[in-house]
């Protein structure tokens, strides 16, 4: 299928943008937005328009004269049907969902038919992939795997393309993925020790292998919409993409098992804090010498998985796992954790449906302009504007925008249009070449930033060196 938004009436009355896969419209009057119009009375940035067809909602971008949906304002996250208007300056929209032939692509670019059993060739072999059988439905009508609830005919069935048979699609109603999210039984082979927290896309538990005694990570992800066979492939196929990226700064994946229509990924377990939650419990900022070890860290981890063509896509405070360095040495040493399989499991394979409203609050601030305005450039650039926004954040407690709010509607257009705030203006006792080093990531323009994560870390350990011998920085 695809979400088709048309313009009906206005200086461009005729033209159309198509979107087949997850991704996003933005809509606006700047030659930059990737739905670009020509009426003059569009704000630069005027709408965003997520689309995961068959589904699709809308949000205003702080315009000067809002966005109107069948004849009313929006407020926030709006879904849109098929055959819905936007009125936004001197145009009229309408909202089609097509009929279109599916291609299943997931983010490394790999695409065509797969088999639930294709595993990637070559990879070393670390922990077992299992993958527990479920019982094949004789019946065209999906129920839930647990309880047997039937599905609603109107529920959205992830990968399952017109001809497909939808025999084989699994489902979890809300009620039994709310119990097992906050309770769900070990993969086999293992035992769950006791829970480590909750993220935006499930709950994380400490196990221990039974065999070998290893503690890991295992973190429980329950597809919220019904989801073919195809589209579970795929995310378990990324997940084996991933178990080749080892490096000391990221945390390792060691596979997927997948029962019963959930997933539980099987990671390194890593003792630690993220960055996030060391900034909570602690009175200002944290200090100089520490972000700057924190930021070679994170830009080597970068660097090695660049070279490799793989882009994180979700670098934040959160993302990063400290650990005190050994011997009472100051400061921490960093993990990467999370490297794109969340995002992987909601936009790639589609097992989550549109964005939840609350993943953008804690990632807005963090995200580069580009990624607002069309969805799929995800490149190292991005990466690198994350980090620059990071850092920034761990240096001041605030974001690199001046009354910046990733709550309020108009913060999609602050990240657009407005320019970073410098470092300085808000700590100046901070050397201005950090200033520098943080403002080239922050570049609107990824062409304006620093190329590659060696580059950027190079200026870092320049800015390190600077620093008193006592509070020197090292990766």
């Amino acid at each position: 299928m695809a979400i088709v938004l048309r313009i009906i009436d206005g200086p461009c009355s005729g033209r159309e943008f198509r979107r087949d896969r997850l991704d996003t419209f933005v809509v606006g009057r700047s030659r930059l937005a990737s739905c670009p119009v020509a009426d003059r009375y569009l704000s630069r940035y005027h709408f965003l328009i997520e689309a995961h067809p068959p589904h699709c909602q809308v949000r205003d971008l702080g315009s000067r004269n809002g966005t109107k949906l069948n004849g009313r304002l929006i407020e926030g996250l709006v879904p849109l049907r098929d055959g819905d208007r936007l009125e936004a300056g001197d145009s009229l929209f309408e909202i089609r969902v097509e009929p279109e032939t599916h291609e299943f692509r997931d983010s490394f670019g790999n695409s065509g038919p797969l088999s639930d059993s294709e595993t990637t060739p070559g990879l070393p072999p670390t922990f077992e992939l299992f993958l527990t059988p479920r019982p094949s439905l004789v019946t065209s009508q999906t129920r839930c795997l647990e309880c047997d609830t039937p599905l609603r005919l109107e529920e959205r069935v992830d990968g399952l393309a017109p001809d497909d048979d939808p025999n084989g699609v699994a489902w979890i109603c809300p009620a039994c993925r709310d119990r097992l999210s906050r309770f769900p039984p070990p993969p086999p082979g293992y035992v769950l020790e006791r829970w480590l927290g909750r993220g935006g896309m499930g709950s994380v538990h400490l196990g221990r292998h039974l065999q070998t005694g290893t503690r890991v990570a295992i973190k429980t992800l329950i597809p919220q919409i019904a989801s073919h066979p195809r589209a579970r492939a795929y995310f378990r196929r990324e997940v084996e993409v991933m178990r080749a990226l080892r490096h000391r700064r990221i945390v390792r994946y060691y596979g997927v098992v997948e029962t019963a229509g959930r997933f539980q990924l099987i990671m390194e377990y890593v003792e630690s804090i993220d960055a996030a939650q060391r900034l909570r419990i602690q009175e200002g900022p944290m200090e100089t010498a520490t972000v700057l070890r924190i930021g070679l860290q994170l830009l080597d981890a970068l660097q090695h998985a660049h070279e490799r063509g793989y882009v994180h896509r979700d670098i934040k405070p959160s993302n990063l796992l400290l650990t005190p360095r050994p011997g009472g040495a100051v400061g921490y040493d960093l993990k990467l954790a999370d490297f794109g399989l969340a995002r992987s499991f909601r936009d790639q394979a589609g097992l989550t449906g549109l964005t939840n409203p609350g993943d953008l609050v804690g990632t807005l601030g963090f995200l580069a302009p580009d990624l607002i305005r069309d969805a799929r450039a995800v490149t190292q650039s991005s990466d690198l504007y994350s980090v620059g926004a990071t850092l920034y954040y761990l240096l001041t407690r605030e974001y690199p925008y001046l009354n910046f709010d990733p709550r309020r509607d108009d913060s999609f257009q602050v990240v657009l249009e407005h320019p970073p705030l410098p470092l300085t203006a808000r700590r100046p006792d901070l050397p201005e070449a950090l200033s520098r080093v943080l403002e080239r990531a922050l570049e609107k323009s990824p062409r304006r930033r620093w190329p590659t994560a060696a580059a950027m870390a190079d200026a870092l350990r320049r800015v390190a060196h600077l620093m008193p011998r006592s509070e020197s920085s090292g990766s």
